[in-house]
């Protein structure tokens, strides 16, 4: 491949923040992790309620609207009211209320060291003598009584300040029946799990930022400058209303669903093309990584290969992790390849017929060769031109090109690669790394299937909606555990590792 141009594509896209993938990602991220994120919802909406309820103290106030004389004035309307005398009260009345000796006398009233509440006080017009005192304190009672004391004790501390002077009540508020600032330990917890929730919405989109993956058919052409030779989708099982649940996830299986079978037509009627325009027989399907449902997908594409009166051949080549009976639902014994190479049996004996599809199948055998030199029998040479010569289509499952040298190594017996990638799955390092090594070892590769597809909750970029009966079993985690180091994680090439026995 050219690498100049792929990394300039790759450039291009970096710089693009494809917004709508974005949030299905996050969108998705959130599906796939919710009782998580419901959990540390929960418990920090929790933690917070209760700390809430714990640490809250409710706080009262009351008031009492004065009008304030000097005892000399006839009264407050009067025209012979005293102008300076009304100036110097609105300046001084708030700092008599304030002042140390009120405090302390509002002290002693109540038998405390200081006074427990706050005082305040208002004028309700400017220059004018109507004052509204106020009091906030942790008790209804408590607040009531401070303002009583204000009222009882101002004459004695005003006189000193600016001479005798009149409180005449205007209104008063009365002992409070509720407090002023409320209960709201079920907001507070309510914001503590939004906020909650915002942290993970963020990590998830920073997340999908740095991820680089194949998310739609367009990336194969954009960032890998490969063929898309097409997608299937997710999966599901139509519910079965007889007794007999047939879970197996086959081409041939009238539970599955039509999106599914419409998929796998299609690309068997690409690799018909191939077949009748440029002589393609054996195909060898391969993936970057463990987990990307390449097997099953194999094992599809030879059914419905099968089914139109083909003779096909399946070679289950995943010597360490042979699962092809498996995903067909077929019993087989233990005999296959490693027994047709040593010579202990022969091929038509050894080909296992899955009587639905008519589809012959060839197992690695009882595993007593180990894989390395299984693939470099030089017999194997031989069983791939039988198969040829027995069949019209031979497809060859082998195991993920980045972690086993085990594709590369059978590349020379194969026409075409059909390379398998999961959306949304693996990295972009390990996808080019995996098929950089199938094409330097020299095959031509037809194009990349994205497997296992499905729309986001934001864009329906590909097949979406079928249910959730699907490939769990294949997905990550699955069935390639069995690969040990040489998992998802493992080492470009299996080679001199001196464990390879399955």
């Amino acid at each position: 491949m050219n690498e100049e141009i792929r990394r300039k594509a790759q450039q291009q896209e970096e710089e693009q923040v494809d917004l709508l993938a974005l949030l299905d990602d996050v969108f998705s991220s959130l599906g796939r992790h919710f009782a998580l994120v419901l959990f540390c919802m929960s418990l920090c909406a929790s933690l917070i309620y209760f700390a809430e309820k714990r640490d809250f103290v409710p706080e009262y106030r009351v008031s009492e609207t004065f009008i304030v004389t000097p005892n000399y004035a006839v009264n407050y309307n009067s025209s012979a009211y005293d102008t300076s005398a009304l100036k110097q009260i609105t300046k001084s009345f708030p700092y008599v209320i304030s002042n140390g000796a009120m405090q302390s006398m509002i002290a002693k009233d109540l038998g405390t060291d200081s006074v427990p509440g706050t005082i305040s006080v208002s004028s309700l017009e400017e220059s004018t003598n109507a004052f509204t005192i106020s009091v906030t304190a942790q008790g209804a009672q408590l607040a009531y009584s401070i303002l009583q004391s204000v009222t009882r004790n101002y004459p004695q501390i005003a006189k000193d300040i600016i001479g005798d002077t009149t409180l005449t009540l205007m209104s008063d508020s009365g002992v409070p029946t509720a407090p002023i600032n409320g209960q709201n330990a079920k907001r507070a917890a309510m914001y503590g799990a939004l906020a909650v929730l915002a942290a993970f919405i963020a990590l998830f989109a920073v997340s999908s930022l740095f991820k680089k993956t194949v998310r739609k058919e367009g990336d194969f052409a954009a960032i890998l400058n490969v063929k898309c030779f097409g997608s299937v989708p997710k999966a599901s099982l139509k519910r079965s209303k007889g007794k007999t649940k047939d879970r197996r996830i086959r081409v041939d299986n009238p539970r599955i669903c039509y999106e599914f079978r419409e998929s796998i037509r299609t690309l068997r009627t690409r690799m018909e093309r191939l077949h009748n325009e440029k002589g393609a027989q054996v195909f060898l399907l391969s993936s970057a990584i463990a987990g990307e449902g390449k097997s099953t997908l194999a094992a599809n594409l030879a059914i419905s290969l099968a089914s139109r009166g083909q003779k096909v051949i399946l070679l289950d080549m995943d010597i360490r992790n042979a699962s092809a009976l498996k995903v067909l639902g077929m019993e087989g014994g233990g005999a296959g390849l490693s027994e047709l190479l040593s010579g202990r049996a022969v091929l038509s004996d050894l080909l296992l017929k899955d009587p639905e599809s008519g589809l012959l199948v060839l197992p690695p055998g009882n595993g007593a060769v180990s894989a390395r030199n299984l693939l470099a029998d030089p017999g194997l040479e031989k069983v791939f031109a039988m198969c040829r010569h027995l069949a019209e289509y031979v497809i060859v499952d082998t195991p993920p090109s980045s972690i086993l040298a085990d594709a590369s190594e059978l590349v020379r017996f194969a026409d075409r690669g059909i390379f398998v990638v999961r959306q949304d799955y693996a990295p972009m390092a390990r996808i080019t790394e995996g098929i950089d090594i199938l094409y330097d070892s020299g095959l031509e590769i037809a194009g990349c299937v994205l497997n296992y597809t499905q729309g986001g909750p934001v864009t329906r970029y590909s097949y979406n909606g079928y249910g959730s009966s699907h490939y769990g079993r294949y997905g990550r985690g699955g069935k390639y555990g069995r690969y040990g180091r040489y998992g998802n994680n493992g080492k470009r090439r299996a080679e001199g590792n001196g464990n390879e026995d399955a």
